[in-house]
């Protein structure tokens, strides 16, 4: 930088009047002419430097945009397959059980008055079982669960398109309601109770009944089921209502009469089926949807692929932007030093032209004025 002011000002005469450049010494006079034409030549060279670098600053941000686009919509598809593979894992979960419960089902055909009470409650295990894979609490939103009822949007496409997955529950409830307008419930974690309750309040009448153990099934014809609680105290009562199934539609093995008969094992073994039937065409949903998901991930896993690939080429478009930006600011500075210079020429040559006429400061302003 120091050479480069130097020679600006020796050539536009900083150190004594003259066009051309001159031999100096440290008693060379000084001239406020030519330190005013170096002095804006610098400030000119000054502005084109922060000009250029501003075209350099928007070069890379452009390109830092593109990628962390790419990296983001990555990152959010990959969370949608991380989503829908726990859903389908829990659909697994859930047939699993159906399988298990279908067992104990077949297992009692071959039934003893001990054994029956044990595969009940097995068949019942392998039914809370299903309904915690169901209601597992992990995602939001719950496709699979009682209460869930949002379904699951992500963007997909390129252009923004919106992919939705719907809800199902596929856990299995199932309430009464008897004659008298009261409704029984099921409740409990894991050892359920049939539980009746006002519909009109919400609130419990106290009379309640364990699915295992306290509850036998008196008739059944399509959804009008008789039943009593309680049946081996002396607190046994009776009860006539109507039956609502909900989710896969199966029920506790007192509804199937304990799996002890015969058309109790069959209605068990048929609403199971009915039910894997019903699972599998929504486990081919959400796979159909992780697929698609999956589908999307390897397009933008392409982008990233072949960006990385491109990443040499883009930057060396990059390096050709920089560089096109800093010739455009030589180009500016050479032109602009250029007209300058012209300037201070044609000064001179009026200097030189007017010496005979004259040299007083009016005669030097009107010559810079018109230079």
């Amino acid at each position: 930088m120091i050479g480069s002011w130097f020679d600006i000002a020796n050539a536009q005469g900083f150190f004594g009047a003259g066009s051309h450049r001159v031999a100096t010494t440290a008693l060379t006079p000084v001239s406020v002419f030519g330190l005013a034409n170096a002095t804006l030549q610098i400030q000119v060279a000054q502005f084109n430097a922060r000009k250029l670098a501003e075209d350099q600053s928007v070069v890379v941000a452009s390109f830092l945009q593109r990628i962390n686009s790419i990296d983001r919509d990555a990152g959010a598809v990959q969370g949608v397959i991380d989503f829908l593979d726990r859903v389908v894992g829990r659909v697994g979960s859930i047939r699993a059980n159906l399988d298990s419960a279908t067992s104990f089902a077949v297992l009692a055909r071959n039934g003893t008055a001990q054994s029956f009470s044990g595969l009940a409650r097995s068949f019942n295990a392998s039914l809370n079982a299903l309904n915690n894979a169901a209601e597992s609490g992990f995602d939001s939103p719950n496709l699979l669960g009682a209460n869930g009822t949002s379904s699951f949007s992500y963007i997909a496409t390129d252009n923004a398109a919106t992919r939705t997955v719907a809800h199902k529950y596929l856990g299995t409830d199932y309430s009464i309601t008897d004659s008298g307008g009261d409704r029984w419930i099921r409740e409990g974690d894991f050892t359920k109770i049939l539980v009746q309750i006002d519909p009109a309040t919400g609130a419990k009448t106290g009379k309640k009944a364990s699915v295992n153990d306290g509850l036998r099934l008196d008739s059944i014809a399509g959804n009008a089921v008789t039943f009593t609680i309680n049946f081996k105290t002396s607190d046994a009562e009776q009860f006539t209502g109507t039956l609502s199934r909900s989710g896969l539609e199966v029920l506790d093995a007192w509804l199937y009469e304990g799996l002890e008969t015969v058309a109790g094992r069959a209605r068990a073994i048929d609403d199971i089926a009915a039910a894997k039937a019903t699972l599998d065409v929504h486990r081919a949903r959400f796979r159909a949807a992780t697929a698609e998901a999956t589908f999307y991930l390897g397009r933008a896993d392409n982008q990233v692929t072949a960006f990385s690939g491109l990443i040499g080429d883009l930057t060396i478009k990059q390096a050709v932007a920089l560089q096109e930006a800093e010739s455009d600011a030589e180009r500016r500075n050479t032109a602009t030093l250029f007209n300058l210079q012209s300037a201070f020429s044609t000064r001179n040559a009026y200097l030189k032209l007017l010496a005979s006429v004259g040299n007083d400061p009016f005669t030097r302003a009107l010559i810079d004025i018109n230079a």
